[in-house]
């Protein structure tokens, strides 16, 4: 972190001390560096602006998107039913048809996440999620999920908690303000968020990403399965390093977690 160049991908497993090594390693930034840590949840943000010096910038990447998509569209406002409201505005008889209407909202916060919005990506996609059609044939629920993603778009007095990731890259809003950008647990980023991080590096600057990709758990909320695949294609050049080391459990239950991540390593101590 103060001699490196490049990018930098961190392979660190369960109890490696993921996040206190960025904390520390914050603390070794050349002067003069302008740095955004991205922080995965609120809780985790307020516990880091107490820990991160005070020149490194620390925002969740909701909340960063979000002030991005408020410089382009300054009166916008937040509404979590933006999306449900425009479906039912269509589909109409909330009552009769509400398991249509959610599923459909499924299907779009889906594609929001994974970037998807042609009939032939979002079909691939319906076939990795798990959606319920509702009786509806595919292409027909595929045209309601096209509709709604058209309608959200033109629909900029509001956003709701996913479009904070979606619409920086819909409209193309980038902040490339910051020299160094930390990814912290990037194997729970979907698309839209890493999109969005690296949407704020400078052109010649460095990001630093941080995950395992054997505790990848929120397939469900639209993190990109193939995330380490991906950060290594956004990424290059760049350098692997790893964390193989956990603090967090004893050697029998390290021995017994080898067989399903051989690198994972025992605290010689433990």
């Amino acid at each position: 972190i103060s001699q490196g160049e490049g990018n930098t991908i961190i392979l660190a497993r369960a109890g490696a001390s993921k996040t206190t090594s960025l904390i520390q390693g914050s603390k070794y930034l050349p002067r003069g560096k302008k740095t955004l840590f991205c922080a995965f949840n609120k809780s985790i943000q307020e516990e880091l602006r107490i820990k991160l010096p005070s020149y490194v910038d620390c925002f969740t990447l909701h909340s960063f998107g979000f002030r991005a998509v408020k410089s382009k569209f300054p009166n916008i406002t937040l509404n979590n039913y933006k999306c449900f409201e425009i479906v039912e505005d269509f589909i109409g008889d909330r009552k009769s048809n509400f398991d249509l209407i959610d599923n459909i909202c499924k299907a779009v916060h889906f594609c929001k996440m994974y970037l998807v919005d042609a009939p032939s990506k979002i079909k691939e996609l319906l076939e990795t999620v798990e959606v319920d059609l509702c009786e509806v044939e595919i292409d027909e629920f595929i045209k309601y999920v096209v509709k709604t993603l058209r309608l959200c778009k033109e629909k900029i007095s509001e956003l709701d908690f996913d479009e904070m990731l979606w619409l920086p890259f819909v409209y193309g809003i980038s902040n490339k303000i910051y020299d160094v950008v930390f990814l912290d647990e990037s194997q729970d980023m979907s698309k839209a968020a890493i999109e969005l991080a690296l949407s704020a590096v400078k052109k010649d600057g460095r990001v630093i990403a941080v995950l395992d990709n054997f505790q990848a758990i929120y397939g469900f909320m639209g993190a990109d399965s193939k995330v380490l695949d991906n950060l290594r294609e956004r990424l290059t050049p760049y350098k692997e390093l790893s964390l193989p080391i956990s603090y967090r459990c004893p050697k029998k239950v390290i021995a017994l977690a080898q067989k399903y991540v051989p690198d994972i390593q025992a605290y010689d101590k433990s």
